[in-house]
């Protein structure tokens, strides 16, 4: 095991010193991998050895499901931050085995506050930015069908490729797709389409048979961008064939109607888009600002995201307005 040492952020000392006055606790998982890479934790984690029913008394804001229960696991929001706490009530050696259990190896890392440990693989991993299964893959894979679906999420939120290995198992193992529930597929999907790599993870889901082309390149697009926005992006960059594709894997049919009629009608610049060229405004004759405004907003933020703060957007956006007020 190496031992080394990372800085935590206050608010995470203050929850594992909180946790670590009532039981033997770590941070682990994704915040402690994340840091390595720069990019801020989408929320923090925590193992302890402090029951469910504890850990309610101790955060009164902690909350847990039927099937969270049961695996011991609940979630909190402490100022801003989404914490997840997991109880393990095991012997004096439960720690090594449950870090053992997870998928990757970079997800393997765990801190008491002082130091950051972690195996050998897990650190050699890092500094390659490659994922590995830590042991056992296609076992794991058989009792954990979404370590599929997270693999393709973590090469599209991170710069890491797979490993040849898990290239390999995981093209042998379409059926777990079928095994993972449509709500998380579409939770993924969604996440997905907000991602710094898109294109990343096209490469694998090409290549795995699930989406016929790839992207030509991807921009991290503004986080309040509709999902049917996201998807006409998606396919200015690839395309409709592969929207399609991407629709039925991800379970997203809720923003295929959507997606299709706001497709249809920003078509026409496309071509000027993807030519860097200036985008035309004639072919929104008849659109009205009085009754057309969230439409209109969808379009300017289409256009947006390719042309942000650009000469280009600027005249698109001085000439879109006035035509559609013109039409008022």
């Amino acid at each position: 095991m190496i031992k080394t040492t990372m800085d935590l952020s206050p608010i995470t000392l203050e929850i594992l010193y909180k946790l670590q006055n009532h039981s033997e606790s770590y941070v682990v998982g994704g915040c402690l991998r994340d840091h390595f890479f720069n990019k801020e934790p989408n929320d923090l984690d925590f193992v302890t050895t402090l029951s469910v029913t504890s850990l309610e008394k101790l955060f009164p804001t902690f909350q847990t499901t039927e099937a969270g229960r049961k695996f011991g696991v609940g979630r909190l929001r402490y100022k801003g931050q989404q914490i997840e706490i997991t109880s393990r009530t095991f012997d004096n050696n439960w720690l090594i085995p449950y870090l053992e259990h997870k998928d990757f190896t970079i997800n393997s890392l765990y801190h008491d506050g002082k130091n950051l440990m972690g195996t050998q693989s897990a650190f050699d991993d890092i500094n390659s930015k490659t994922l590995h299964y830590q042991e056992h893959p296609s076992i794991h894979l058989q009792e954990n069908p979404q370590s599929l679906i997270r693999a393709i999420r973590l090469s599209s939120e991170l710069p890491i490729s797979w490993s040849n290995e898990l290239h390999e198992i995981y093209k042998q193992s379409h059926e777990h797709w079928a095994q993972i529930s449509p709500h998380r597929l579409n939770q993924e999907g969604l996440k997905l389409l907000h991602s710094s790599y898109l294109d990343r993870a096209f490469i694998y889901l090409n290549s795995l048979g699930f989406i016929s082309n790839q992207l030509v390149t991807w921009t991290k697009p503004d986080e309040k961008l509709k999902p049917y926005i996201l998807l006409c992006i998606l396919s200015t960059y690839s395309s409709k064939e592969s929207v399609s594709q991407f629709i039925s894997l991800f379970h997203l049919l809720k923003w295929k109607g959507p997606y299709e009629n706001f497709h249809k009608t920003i078509s026409p610049i496309i071509p000027a888009i993807l030519d860097n060229q200036a985008i035309p405004v004639d072919c929104f004759q008849g659109l009205s600002f009085k009754y057309n405004a969230a439409l209109i907003q969808d379009i300017l933020a289409f256009v947006r995201h390719f042309h942000n703060n650009s000469s280009t957007f600027k005249e698109f956006r001085e000439n879109f307005i006035k035509i559609t007020k013109k039409d008022a």
